[in-house]
């Protein structure tokens, strides 16, 4: 539970964050910012996709949001393609748990191998499964997990896939 509970707070520490930041950088109002974007979240938080609300961040984000459809064209994609900060945040905690149960240590060097993985299956995006699997056997786990993985997955998905699109939200007015 410990590591489920970690996942959410850095979700919501980011937003806070982030939020802060663009409020403080461009003076746009935190409240009235996320009134805006709150059909986007619903979406992407019901769906557990950043794709299924894709329309409405367009149509929100040239109406609502004053940001030119010149900037959303390929910013837009490029978050929902690349380097996906949900994937990458998501997948280091849970493989840190499977470490634990495995009774693996975790050494410097398994992090920033760990990193390296995540990041690679981030950009790839393969399925969920997939990419545990890969995970694991690329870090010496046992692939026996995948099945105590998809149990976490089911507790942070949602939330997680609601937070990023947030966050990417949040990028746009810089």
């Amino acid at each position: 539970w410990k590591f489920i509970i970690v996942v959410y707070i850095i979700f919501i520490a980011a937003i806070i964050i982030k939020s802060i930041k663009t409020h403080l950088v461009t003076g746009t109002s935190i409240r009235d910012f996320w009134v805006k974007i709150k059909p986007i979240i619903k979406t992407s938080f019901v769906t557990g996709s950043n794709a299924a609300p894709m329309k409405q961040v367009y149509e929100i984000s040239d109406k609502d949001l004053g940001i030119k459809p010149e900037f959303t064209s390929f910013w837009i994609p490029m978050c929902s393609s690349l380097l996906s900060i949900k994937t990458t945040i998501y997948l280091i905690p849970a493989t840190l748990m499977v470490a634990e149960i495995s009774g693996i240590s975790v050494t410097t060097s398994f992090l920033f191998v760990l990193i390296l993985v995540t990041m690679e299956l981030s950009l790839a995006s393969p399925g969920v499964t997939s990419a545990w699997t890969s995970m694991f056997e690329v870090l010496g786990l046992s692939t026996d997990y995948v099945g105590f993985f998809s149990v976490y997955r089911l507790l942070t998905d949602n939330f997680c896939t609601a937070a990023t699109m947030g966050y990417s939200l949040l990028e746009q007015l810089r």
